[in-house]
């Protein structure tokens, strides 16, 4: 045993040695662990483990300048950040540090702009954690110095200062406590790239599809203004994919929206696709994965376009608006999701998650074995009497809305969905999939560390699933002195935001509803005329599959098993959507006259059961739109988060029917009687919107943008059984040209015969 120890580690030594003796890129791994002990694929529970962060190298403090905000450097003498000129050598406090400006030669073949400035800061934004550029370059950046990397782009936004921002995404499977496990664990969080390929997630060793081997993946910070560029590998053999940039309305970019068969072809196994488009919308948003179900399996990440403080409305409301204080949390699975669809017949019936990550951390205790994992929370650092905006996403796919409360401190509400508000205060926010709400949290208590928790609500309240992140106070320990809180001796709700199963409009002491928040910017005229120029009610609901019509020989509805064993196909207005052989943005001849439908051009097929097509509503250019969702589902406790591509809306009113079952007719004939209330004094305006259950929401918009967009549940399972529409704003002539060599795709059906070549000729025949 101890010959093969002595055996190992002479292989390190020369593994990670040059040929002088200096340590190959030692500063990389700066956390690592001796492998952890499994027990039933979790990692054995420390009781002692701390929560304290590896403290920062002695050379990297004097590089830590205090930044407020809207200030790159606020010290005009601040010292040159130091660079070790030969960058494969291990630091040591006698190691010499020469500065960047002094530097001879160019070792790593980079352009000036991209030479590496060791531990750089991100500019203006978070000077609290430093970064290394080298592990954010690649061969594009090197050899094009009009780039900016991912590390320059998330800077102080100034006026006129626009960039091009370049991106480089792989998607490939990855093993969730994965080998990379046994080399290093992350000790900080680094939104941009990776220092360290371990993903511990809740600590429940799995399989997933992941991007950059990052969870959540790279971050995109940009100014608004900037000109953004990603290029998506797929590594994944045998499966395709297509990324969303969720919030962006991708004016005149409408071919890089990311919907498969919809705006562009899958990008294929080991194919590059490059998108790109202009940061034109600012706030808080984030991307991710728009085909299948690879975003519950981890391909997902934030994408956050700032503002110059000038431009910013609530920018007098905080002091900092920091990289590391952007929460994405979502619900995870220790499965591929696919292994719940469409779903189970006797085990782990529905589509429950397993767990909630805050920033891809969080622990996990086994219910059967009460093991806890001995994984990392998220710690949120800040400086006491300091006033902060801290940006939450809410990357859910399963049917549970998440509440988020941080101990003894109020939360205030300045933005929605990247649109801002006026601020209200609450103590507790339920957000639902897709939703995102950007909050001040004033560091005015007092000084020690704080529990942050996150519950599954409506179907995980049953489980009592929930993950807890730490809001620590400088110069404390990171563990909150109260013992950490239980799902259901959780923190108190106190006011809550957008809380479930309520009746909106009706004064209240403790709830807020969305509809009740109230936008800052002007609203648009036509908005708050009395009738839209077109008005839509779409019922929203699920149809009950019998064994006997789902399993008949050639027949192959989709559908998915519900918690119940119930079959379920998802539809609105009575209409299941099925996805185009072709995207009908960029290949708007290759669609089949009879692939589109609506109410007024049903198939004869739809008569009895269920109907199936791509329901497509026509809508002229620049009109004023009204749609009126309705809850047919009526499931206690079950409200659908709808997102509209391309467009934000105005909630103009939301409520529920004295009835005890709505539908669509009803609210008809409520909306004549006038009995259905709108909002015209400053509606909220979002891209996201939950249907309250057994209820009904007002939406507005001016369709400005043409285009094909779609607008779904934001529920995974629920999109994939059709519960989608599409919006064709405008004509094809509206829509700009298809971009120069765009891919396309479609069906492939020649005649059959013997004869499936071309005839021979000599023009056509060369010999080989």
């Amino acid at each position: 045993m101890q010959l093969a120890t002595q055996v190992i580690l002479l292989y390190l030594s020369i593994v990670f040695h040059d040929g002088s003796g200096n340590e190959l890129w030692p500063d990389l791994y700066t956390n690592v662990i001796e492998p952890p002990y499994y027990i039933d694929r979790l990692l054995q529970y420390d009781k002692d483990a701390n929560y304290n962060n590896v403290p920062i190298a002695p050379h990297q403090i004097d590089t830590q300048l205090q930044n407020q905000r809207g200030e790159d450097y606020p010290q005009k003498d601040a010292p040159k950040i130091p660079y070790n000129a030969n960058t494969q050598s291990k630091y040591t406090e006698s190691t010499p540090l020469t500065p960047f400006e002094d530097r001879e030669g160019n070792p790593d073949n980079l352009t000036f702009r991209h030479r590496p400035k060791w531990k750089s800061l991100v500019a203006g934004l978070d000077n609290l954690r430093p970064i290394d550029e080298r592990l954010c370059l690649n061969n594009v950046l090197r050899e094009n110095s009009s780039l900016s990397s991912p590390v320059e782009c998330a800077r102080t936004c100034r006026k006129g200062d626009r960039r091009i921002c370049y991106y480089n995404f792989v998607a490939e499977y990855y093993m969730i406590n994965g080998m990379a496990c046994r080399l290093c664990t992350p000790n900080v969080t680094n939104a941009f790239c990776s220092n360290c390929q371990c993903v511990l997630a809740d600590g429940v060793e799995r399989s997933a599809q992941i991007i950059n081997r990052q969870l959540p993946g790279p971050a995109i910070e940009v100014c608004e203004g900037d000109h953004v560029v990603i290029d998506v590998t797929n590594l994944m053999s045998g499966s395709e994919l297509t990324i969303h940039w969720h919030g962006m309305f991708q004016k005149e970019f409408q071919y890089y929206d990311g919907v498969p068969h919809i705006t562009q072809c899958p990008i294929g196994h080991a194919n590059t696709f490059r998108y790109q488009w202009g940061a034109n919308n600012p706030g808080t948003h984030f991307w991710h994965a728009h085909s299948g179900l690879q975003k519950m399996d981890g391909i997902f990440g934030s994408l956050i376009v700032r503002q110059p403080p000038e431009h910013d409305p609530q920018s007098h409301l905080y002091d900092y608006d920091l990289s590391t204080h952007v929460l994405i949390i979502n619900d995870w699975m220790h499965d591929q999701a696919v292994s719940r669809f469409p779903g189970r017949r006797f085990s782990q019936v529905g589509q429950t998650p397993d767990s909630i990550l805050i920033n891809g951390k969080g622990k996990y205790t086994d219910k059967i074995t009460g093991i806890t994992t001995n994984t990392t929370l998220e710690v949120i650092d800040v400086e006491p009497g300091k006033r902060y905006r801290i940006r939450i996403i809410n990357a859910f796919c399963t049917v549970c809305p998440g509440m988020i409360t941080i101990q003894n401190h109020k939360l205030s509400v300045i933005a929605t969905d990247g649109l801002d508000i006026k601020p209200r205060t609450v103590d507790s926010i339920t957000s639902f999939a897709g939703e995102r709400y950007d909050i001040v949290l004033h560091a005015n208590k007092s000084i020690a560390s704080y529990w942050i928790q996150v519950r599954g609500m409506g179907e995980c309240a049953s489980q009592g699933i929930q993950q807890l992140a730490i809001l620590r106070y400088k110069g404390t320990p990171s563990k909150p002195l109260l013992q950490s809180p239980g799902y259901y001796e959780g923190l108190p709700q106190g006011v809550v935001l957008n809380p479930l199963n309520v009746k909106c409009g009706v004064p209240s002491n403790d709830k807020i509803c969305v509809s009740e928040l109230d936008s800052v910017d002007p609203i648009d005229e036509g908005i708050l005329r009395p009738e839209a120029d077109i008005k839509f009610y779409l019922p929203v609901g699920f149809y009950a599959y019998t064994l006997q019509e789902l399993f008949q020989p050639n027949q192959y509805d989709k559908f998915m098993v519900a918690v119940g064993r119930i079959s379920l196909d998802a539809t609105i207005d009575g209409i299941s959507f099925t996805f185009p052989p072709s995207p009908p943005l960029s290949q708007p001849m290759d669609i089949p006259n009879n692939q589109y439908c609506n109410r007024t051009t049903r198939p004869e097929s739809c008569t009895n059961g269920v109907c199936s097509c791509t329901q497509k509503l026509d809508i002229p250019l620049n009109a004023i739109v009204e749609i009126l969702l309705v809850d047919e589902v009526q499931a206690t406790n079950l409200s659908h988060p709808f997102h509209m591509h391309g467009h934000a809306f105005y909630v103009m009113g939301m409520g529920q029917a004295n009835a005890s079952s709505i539908n669509w007719e009803l609210v008809r004939e409520m909306d004549r009687r006038n009995q259905v209330e709108r909002c015209f004094d400053m509606p909220v305006k979002k891209d996201t919107i939950a249907i309250p259950f057994n209820g009904y929401v007002v939406l507005r918009f001016r369709a400005n943008n043409p285009g094909y967009w779609l607008f779904h549940c934001h529920f995974i399972y629920h999109q994939m059984v059709g519960m989608e529409i599409l919006l064709k704003v405008g004509n094809q002539e509206d829509i700009p040209p298809v971009p120069r060599n765009f891919p396309k795709c479609g069906q492939y059906s020649p005649t059959i015969g013997y004869n499936v070549y071309p005839p021979f000729t000599q023009s056509t025949h060369r010999p080989r």
